[in-house]
């Protein structure tokens, strides 16, 4: 299993790739769900790729970031143990490098405004 740590590494690679790609995105924490997908589409393509990256803009006001359940070596585990081939871990820094660019926003719309939106106003806005 391949670890890429930049977004630049990973276009590379990817471009590389000339078959099905399956990806299977994360924020760490990896858990049965996580595992039943990766199981899922590896039969159904080429390559699968894992991300882990616990993104900051998907937690709002009042929601603790720094007690979310990841552990980066555990989680690389899961993944190497359901046959992904790759794996995607940036750091923060890499994906919202420091005075090089703003942290674009996408607003999703009312949909982002029920089920979870309604607990969490301004995660989809992270996610998306």
């Amino acid at each position: 299993m391949r670890v890429i740590r930049t977004a630049s590494e990973m276009r590379e690679v990817r471009r590389g790739i000339s078959g099905s790609v399956a990806l299977v995105a994360t924020l760490g924490g990896i858990h049965a769900g996580h595992t039943a997908h990766m199981d899922t589409v590896r039969p159904l393509c080429d390559v699968v790729v894992g991300s882990l990256f616990l993104n900051p803009t998907q937690f709002g006001p009042g929601e603790d970031l720094s007690t979310y359940p990841a552990d980066e070596a555990a989680d690389l585990a899961e993944f190497e143990g359901h046959r992904v081939d790759i794996v995607f871990a940036p750091s923060v820094d890499e994906m919202y490098p420091p005075a090089k660019m703003e942290v674009p926003q996408v607003d999703p719309g009312p949909v982002a405004s029920v089920l979870e939106g309604v607990y969490r106003p301004g995660h989809f806005n992270g996610v998306a």
